[in-house]
């Protein structure tokens, strides 16, 4: 009987379909990750350079082969990174981007900060999908000189530490049923 009501109480309770898909302090490139001009130190994933003078860098990291796979009841996905971003420039251009992308098409912006700024407070963004599908993320920046004659410097200095990838959704759970239907099944 008791175990009866135990089981009982456990069909009853729903499950949340919130789960962490990355948790990733990017102290080292995460597995099946790609990049360029990052390096990755024990204060996390660091892209810091200039450039100008008629030339353009650009740099990125993302999920490469290891985007995540998301299936119903999920409804979005929530990122959150830790970070300390400056762009400056001199007649040139500084940009960073976050963005996403859906079963390996286009990357999709859900930010651009433009040159000449600072930022310390942490990504965070709500990403909707639609399941089942895999979700990728990319950090990506471009530094470089503008003007005629060529001149003018872009520099970016870009810290990342501690990414989370949340999947979310409504509330899933077996249905629930009666007393007698339940006791019906032990007798």
């Amino acid at each position: 009987m008791k175990i009866a009501l135990g089981v009982a109480l456990v069909l009853s309770i729903p499950a949340a379909a919130d789960y962490i898909a990355m948790d990733y302090d990017l102290h080292t490139c995460p597995g099946g990750w790609a990049y360029s001009l990052f390096e990755f130190t024990p204060n996390g994933a660091l892209s810091d350079y200039s450039d100008g003078y008629g030339s353009t860098s650009y740099s990125w990291l993302h999920s490469g082969s290891s985007d995540v796979w998301v299936w119903p009841p999920a409804d979005s996905v929530v990122l959150d990174v830790e970070q300390y971003l400056e762009l400056s420039c001199v007649s040139g251009g500084a940009i960073a981007y976050v963005s996403y992308r859906i079963d390996g098409g286009q990357w999709i912006n859900l930010s651009t900060t433009y040159a000449n700024c600072t930022i310390t407070e942490p990504i965070h963004f709500s990403i909707p999908v639609t399941p089942p599908c895999t979700i990728g993320i990319q950090f990506s920046s471009l530094a470089g000189g503008s003007g005629y004659p060529w001149m003018g410097s872009g520099d970016v200095y870009w810290l990342l530490e501690n990414l989370t990838l949340t999947v979310c959704g409504d509330v899933y759970g077996l249905e629930r049923d009666t007393w007698g239907s339940l006791k019906a099944l032990f007798d």
